[in-house]
């Protein structure tokens, strides 16, 4: 086992949807603060240990997105990790590729590199997807996700989002780019995460806009209307 437990406190939600996750590709639809990255960490440790020798990618959208999750990965399981990102020499991103078993790193960093046959995914056990919202038209999720699932011998996916999107039909794509069989989604008002969340002191300040700033938002409401 590599997860450091005592670190982590037991909710029954994150078990459930840890359990689901195991069973096939997962979007995983949670508000922020309930603790997705304690899911992903648990299904990380859990790939490891069926596939010892596997790697995992995790894919976060910025560089400094990337860099806070190594951060917490770092303290949460005990295996050898890398970051991989645009600021990263292709030499020294190939052998991190070849020497870390977690990888972080940002969609078109890794894009590139598949073009460049820098990285293969055949030894890879799991691929995270953080703001898997953004796994529509052209954006760099989707081919990784595809050429993943073609080149990995132990295949699963896991995506991971605060914000679902509005159009079912977005959705739709999101789940079908990611080969999703099973959907998560839990809200504020869920009864098995209510106990966790925290109150919120909400003040409201209202302040009068400037007579040009007023005509933009107007002329803004018209752009989006027409």
């Amino acid at each position: 086992m590599t997860l450091f437990k005592e670190k982590i406190e037991d909710r029954e939600y994150q078990n459930r949807i840890f359990e689901t996750a195991k069973t096939g590709n997962t979007l995983v639809v949670l508000p922020t603060g309930l603790g997705k990255t304690i899911i992903s960490a648990m299904l990380v440790d859990y790939r490891l240990e069926k596939y010892p020798s596997s790697k995992i990618l995790f894919l976060a959208p910025t560089k400094p997105l990337a860099n806070q999750h190594y951060r917490t990965f770092s303290s949460l399981l005990a295996v050898s990790q890398g970051i991989a990102s645009g600021s990263v020499s292709s030499s020294k991103r190939s052998k991190i590729y070849e020497e870390a078993q977690l990888i972080f790193a940002t969609p078109q960093t890794i894009e590139n590199d598949m073009a460049k046959k820098i990285i293969d995914f055949s030894d890879f056990s799991l691929l995270i997807v953080d703001e898997a919202h953004h796994t529509i038209g052209n954006y760099s999720y989707v081919k990784i996700a595809k050429t993943y699932s073609e080149q990995s011998f132990h295949p699963l996916i896991l995506g991971l989002t605060a914000s679902p999107a509005s159009d079912r039909e977005k959705i739709k794509t999101i789940c079908s780019n990611l080969q999703i069989s099973n959907v998560e989604i839990r809200s504020d008002d869920d009864p098995d995460v209510i106990p966790y969340i925290q109150k919120k002191d909400i003040e409201e300040i209202k302040v009068n806009l400037p007579q040009e700033m007023l005509e933009l938002a107007n002329s803004l409401k018209l752009l989006i209307s027409g």
